[in-house]
């Protein structure tokens, strides 16, 4: 235990996947802009929420001693209900591709997500490669892009699961309700 109550936690490699195959989340927005093509941007990230604060900061710590920057932020504030539960969000393209590189074939859970988004890394990088401010096809996105974000949407949507690998333990508990 350290000064202040809480247990000191060895962060390494498969604590961190383990922490977030649980925890975590990846993901690639689409927020309108009016001035981009098809109206959307696409904002990829992974992501953790936690109400341990000292966790993430830990994760944080070990994620940055492998080159991936990433912010830790309030993710919503205490209520009479709930924790004040915390956000460590990678969003940089170099750093999701250092991730996306350092946790392949390490995420059980979100191992699919993870494959998707490397995709999507790739190609974003392939095409800043060629940015130039009079090249507006390096600002938009490709048709490949857009699907790759809409698969991973697909993957995180809640319900039952659909590879029929959980189908058991998912009507099993349907049924204790």
């Amino acid at each position: 235990m350290d000064g202040i109550g809480l247990v000191s936690l060895e962060v390494d490699l498969d604590y961190v996947a383990g922490f977030f195959d649980g925890e975590g989340c990846i993901g690639i927005s689409k927020p309108k802009q009016k001035h981009i093509q098809k109206g959307y941007r696409l904002d990829a990230e992974a992501s953790i929420r936690n109400t341990n604060r000292h966790a993430l900061e830990l994760i944080q710590h070990f994620l940055l001693t492998q080159g991936i920057d990433s912010n830790l932020v309030i993710h919503s504030l205490q209520t009479s209900r709930r924790k004040t539960s915390y956000a460590l969000r990678i969003s940089n393209l170099r750093s999701l591709s250092t991730f996306t590189e350092l946790f392949k074939g390490k995420l059980r859970i979100k191992g699919r997500q993870l494959a998707l988004l490397e995709r999507f890394v790739q190609s974003r990088e392939k095409r800043m490669l060629n940015l130039n401010p009079r090249n507006i096809e390096a600002y938009s996105y490709t048709p490949d892009e857009f699907e790759l974000a809409d698969a991973i949407r697909k993957l995180n949507k809640r319900g039952p699961p659909s590879d029929g690998s959980m189908s058991d333990t998912y009507e099993r508990s349907e049924k204790t309700l």
